[in-house]
C-alpha cells in the first residue's frame, strides 16, 4: 500500500511556507499550523483548496491523523 503525503511534506514540495499557505486559504497562520499538526480537523471544502494550491490530489494527502 503506498504511503501517503503529509501535509507539511505537501506544503514543502510546493514550495510554500506556512505562512504563505495561510495567506493563499485566508486563515491566520496559527490556523494553519494547527492544522498541520491535526489534519483531521480540516474541512472537506479547505481540504480540496489545499490540494489545489499544492497541486496535489485528494488522494495523494493525508488528511486524517495517523494515517500515513
Amino acid at each position: 500500500m503506498e504511503r501517503k503525503m503529509t501535509l507539511k511534506m505537501a506544503r514543502i514540495g510546493a514550495n510554500m511556507t506556512q505562512a504563505e499557505m495561510a495567506d493563499a486559504l485566508g486563515i491566520h497562520p496559527t490556523t494553519y499550523l494547527k492544522w498541520e499538526k491535526n489534519p483531521g480537523e480540516i474541512s472537506v471544502k479547505d481540504a480540496f483548496r489545499i490540494c489545489g494550491l499544492v497541486k496535489r490530489s485528494i488522494d495523494e494527502i493525508s488528511f486524517i491523523e495517523d494515517a500515513v
